[in-house]
This record gives structure tokens, sequence and C-alpha cells, in this order.
């Protein structure tokens, strides 16, 4: 699977300004996102405390079961009302507080640095990297104010750079700052999409699990087997697709040059009614699949699609994806 753009139309994402909240977001969305919450579908293992539980077994704060006791316990975890009932000495076992901490990782190759036909500007905040450094400054927003722990991976062939574990609302400025400079600095690469070795790459990085949102266009033959391994090292997986207009073909017809903007391979097409239904019926079985394999492994998915407001459907889509809920 490709992402292809008309040459003519010279559309590109190069953005010379800073990502500042006030363009990204209006006040009243902030406050709506401040309604919301991370919701941990498991409980997962972290080398911090904080305020969520792991599966850990300590001496936390919240109680979990009791065992027998042998000899080596600590005695001061003895529950002696039990022994008093029973005649039998038991432990009681606590649940160790542990941070949740939120890995989002952006798709920065060719094809999401496209930016649409709808579009009335190159770098404008609807184009696809657009919408996709908007949702997830959006759930980091949700993440910090949540005093769980977030970190951007930035990847297009390989992971080339990650943020530092921010925490707390006040991070969410530090988050935004991150991501101004790697676009402004970002330089279009000129290797192709590889999802399977950026989720190699992430897992090797990452010694505990956590909450994994993979945002991109996943315009990659290997999106599957990358999806995939980020299972099998048990991170809780959501995805956000993010939908450009182009791919579905929705061109004047006519003579063409198409260009494949990952390997920069160029084939002049004759553009008819026929040839664009056949680009949008494979685009929309694509989307199908996608939709099917993410049910089949419980991974949380959901879409969005150019020339739709931003702020009136990235509320619904994050509810839908099942990684936030209301407070």
């Amino acid at each position: 699977m490709v992402s292809l753009r008309l040459r003519r139309e010279q559309i590109g994402y190069q953005s010379g300004g800073a990502i500042c909240q006030e363009a990204l977001f209006g006040v009243e969305f902030l406050r709506r996102l401040g309604k919301l919450r991370l919701r941990a579908r498991c409980r997962h293992i972290s080398q911090f405390t904080g305020s969520r539980a792991s599966q850990r077994r300590g001496f936390g704060l919240d109680f979990c079961d009791f065992r027998e006791y042998v000899p080596g316990d600590d005695p001061r975890q003895l529950d002696w009302a039990l022994f008093g009932r029973t005649d039998r000495l038991f432990v009681k076992i606590f649940e160790e507080e542990g941070d949740v901490t939120l890995h989002v990782l952006i798709d920065f190759s060719r094809s999401m640095r496209c930016g649409d036909p709808l579009d009335s500007k190159p770098d404008a905040l609807n184009s696809k990297m657009g919408r996709a450094l908007r949702c997830a400054a959006s759930v980091a927003y949700i993440a910090l104010g949540g005093l769980a722990r977030v970190q951007v991976h930035l990847f297009d062939s390989s992971i080339f750079c990650s943020s530092r574990l921010l925490r707390g609302p006040s991070a969410f400025a530090q988050l935004l700052e991150f991501l101004s400079l790697k676009v402004k600095r970002k330089q279009v690469g000129s290797e192709r999409t590889d999802l399977s070795a950026v989720a190699r790459d992430f897992c090797n990085r990452q010694a505990g699990t956590g909450i994994c949102l993979l945002v991109s266009d996943l315009l990659d033959p290997s999106w599957q087997r990358a999806l995939s391994i980020l299972l099998q090292r048990r991170h809780e997986l959501y995805l956000l697709q993010i939908c450009g207009a182009d791919e579905l073909c929705n061109f004047e017809p006519g003579m063409v040059e198409l260009v494949d903007v990952e390997t920069g391979q160029s084939r002049l097409l004759l553009l008819d009614s026929i040839t664009m239904e056949e680009q949008r019926r494979r685009m929309i079985a694509f989307r199908d699949e996608v939709a099917t394999f993410c049910a089949a492994n419980k991974i949380g998915c959901s879409r969005l699609y150019p020339g739709e407001p931003f702020e009136e459907v990235a509320f619904r889509t994050l509810l839908e994806s099942g990684l936030v809920r209301m407070r």
C-alpha cells in the first residue's frame, strides 16, 4: 500500500512555525479534555510508584488477598484477627501502586507529511500530520492531567527521537515545545516506512509494559506484523489511523503523474472513473481489514478523516477508541 500525490498539486507538509497550545486547541476543547481520563484495561508492570495498581505484589495501600504464613515472612503482615478465627497464620498481600506510562508513537514518514487536497495551505492543521500531532497532544494532555507518565516517540523508518518521560499538567508545555522543535527541524526522510522494525525497536527500548498509542496512516505492508509485535510484549495497544483525502483518489479525470512519496517512483496514468473507483474500493477494503484485525486482537481502533472539524470529532473519536473515559 502506498500513499500517492499529484505532482501538479505540489502538496507537502513543511511547517515553519512553532506549535503552541492556542494554535492547536480552543480553550473550550481543553476544558472538555479535562473531563476525560485514561482507561487502562489491564494492570501494568512499572518501575515507578504512583497512583495506579500494577501486577506486582508488595506492601502498598490496597489490600489484595491472604496467603498462609511461611518462615521468613514479615510478622508485621500477619492478620491476627484471622488467626483468632481460624487458629492459622496468614499474611496480608497488598497490590503495589505503580504508574501507568503512556507511549505515543507518531508516524513522521513521507506519507504522513503530505497534505490533503482539501487544505488551503500545505501546513494546515487539518493535514494528516497536523491532525496526528493534535490528537497525540490531546491524549497526552488527558494523561498528564491524570498524573500518568507520558513519552512521545517519533519515527519514519525507525524511531529517530523520543521525549523524556513527562508527568503532571505543567509538562504539557514541554511536550508542545518538543513537538514544535522536531517539526521544524525534521527533514522528510529518504527511506520507506518500516512499521515492524519500529515496533521491534520500541520493544527493545522498553523494560516494562504500558499503554501504547500508535498514530499512523498504516500505509506500510508490515502493519500487521508491527501490531503483533507490540501485542506479544503485552502492551495495551490502541491505534489511531489518520486518513487522507487523496487516498480515495478524489482527483479530476485526465492524464496525471502519480508519485509514490516514500520511494519517489512515478508513473503516468490516465485517471478515469473506473480507475478511481477501483482505488477507492481497495482503500475501503484496506481500512476494513485494519478494523477487523484490531477487533480480533482487542486493539482499540479509531480513525480521523479529512474535512471534519477536528474538535468536533476528536472528542468522540477518543471515547470510541476506549483509550479514555469520562471522569
